[in-house]
């Protein structure tokens, strides 16, 4: 997956999917909004199983410094990406700043293949009122090209583990206040 603006949904913490949902859709009934977040965090489970999928995630520096919730719930969700990475239930990698204009700057989506051949790879794009899929093969492969340059782009998986981990202790360190 690669996201520009928000940690994506498979990482999130309980607090900080609840604050994204509500930031996308203010006006949101609680009801649905707390059935969003129970989706969100069951779909989660997918990563905890024996068979889970490998799970790569890029995502833009500025999901980093955007701060959602609160330091409290930045330091939490860092640290939830940090766990992740550690217990290998998914690859973290950051897009710095200083990349500049890339292959991906104006959207953010999930790329999903399956290793059963008979299985097409397909493209989710997420906006504000609706959900895109992908399947044609050129647009496949255009999603596949954009990976690879961001993948190229990216930090190193140690460097990008390193930023996180520094990122969390300066959330820590403004305290609780959400």
């Amino acid at each position: 997956s690669y996201s520009m603006y928000y940690v994506p949904a498979l990482i999130q913490t309980e607090s900080y999917a609840q604050e994204i949902i509500k930031g996308v859709a203010p006006k949101i009934n609680s009801d649905i909004h707390q059935q969003r977040v129970e989706a969100r965090m069951r779909r989660q489970l997918l990563l905890e199983g024996e068979n889970r999928p490998r799970y790569r995630m890029l995502v833009d520096e500025a999901v980093l410094h955007r701060v959602v919730g609160g330091p409290s719930t930045m330091a939490d969700q860092l640290e939830k990406i940090l766990e992740r990475e550690r217990s290998r239930k998914a690859t973290i990698q950051v897009v710095p700043f200083d990349a500049g204009a890339h292959a991906s700057q104006d959207s953010t989506f999930v790329l999903l293949e399956f290793e059963d051949s008979n299985l097409p790879a397909v493209v989710y794009v997420e906006g504000l009122t609706t959900a895109q899929y992908f399947e044609r093969r050129s647009d496949i492969d255009r999603y596949r090209e954009a990976v690879d340059y961001l993948r190229d782009l990216a930090l190193s998986l140690r460097d990008s583990l390193s930023l996180i981990a520094g990122l969390k202790k300066k959330y820590e360190q403004m305290g609780p206040a959400d």
